[in-house]
C-alpha cells in the first residue's frame, strides 16, 4: 500500500495501516493480508481520506513466486518484530 495523503490525514491513514501492514518507508506499507484483511484495510481507508484530494494504492499479488524486491541504500525501517 502506498499513499498520497494530505497532511491533516497522514496520521489516521498511517494509524491504520499499521494495524495491517508493516511500515517499511514514509507513505509505503507491505505485507501478506487475507481477502477479507484487504477489504477492512480498504473500508478503513475510505472512512478517513478525501477521494478528490487524497491517492491509496494497494498492489495486490497473485503469488509472491515471481516477486523480487530490489532495494538501494539503507533500509528507511527495520523489518521484523516491533516491540
Amino acid at each position: 500500500m502506498v499513499y498520497d495523503i494530505e497532511v491533516d490525514r497522514v496520521t489516521k491513514v498511517m494509524k491504520i495501516a499499521r494495524q495491517y501492514l508493516e511500515h517499511v518507508q514514509n507513505s509505503v506499507f507491505e505485507g501478506e493480508l487475507t481477502p477479507a484483511q484487504l477489504r477492512g484495510l480498504q473500508t478503513a481507508v475510505r472512512t478517513v481520506i478525501e477521494p478528490d484530494h487524497d491517492s491509496v494504492r494497494y498492489y495486490v499479488l497473485r503469488s509472491t513466486s515471481y516477486m523480487q524486491i530490489v532495494q538501494e541504500g539503507m533500509p528507511r525501517r527495520e523489518t521484523g518484530n516491533m516491540l
